[in-house]
């Protein structure tokens, strides 16, 4: 049986990514062959995945809460800094520290123009398909030259 702890992640923090929005990032921004995702749909909680390498591809859809998201932020910069491309999705919050210190220096930045409808449980164990964040989102890529650009909605909604 899971501690409280991970059944509390479970609830508020394990959404899936939608599919037409990883289909944009698999062919625009992929070779799929290595691919490697950290923050699986229900995961196994007695692996740390920030405590172990990433591939050599890495797409990752972290937890949202504020600590959580600053942990898979410094943890993308450092396997970039290994040589691997890494693709993260968070909110977008250019006022973080983090922001500042580990994204905005070596990630291109595409803000989102419209918020992500992510699905999974709710905290009343409902399945849901329109579940967004409280913000926008952005791709930040860990691999190009830096540079923010917005990505308008059309240019990955046709993946729908």
């Amino acid at each position: 049986m899971k501690n409280q702890y991970s059944w509390n992640l479970v609830k508020n923090n394990n959404w899936w990514t939608p599919k037409y929005l990883l289909d944009y990032i698999k062919k625009e921004h992929f070779d799929w062959q290595d691919y490697f995702d950290p923050c699986p749909y229900n995961p196994n909680y007695e692996v740390d995945w920030l405590k172990i390498d990433w591939g050599k591809y890495t797409f990752c859809n972290p937890p949202y809460t504020t600590a959580e998201k600053a942990k898979f932020v410094k943890k993308s910069y450092e396997e970039y800094k290994k040589g691997k491309k890494i693709i993260l999705l968070i909110p977008w919050s250019t006022e973080t520290q983090n922001f500042f210190k580990y994204i905005y220096p070596y990630a291109k930045v595409y803000l989102l123009e419209k918020r992500v409808q992510f699905y999974g449980y709710n905290t009343k164990w409902e399945w849901v398909t329109d579940k967004t964040g409280q913000s926008w989102s952005a791709l930040c890529i860990f691999w190009e030259k830096p540079w923010i650009e917005p990505l308008e909605y059309t240019e990955y909604s046709k993946y729908r």
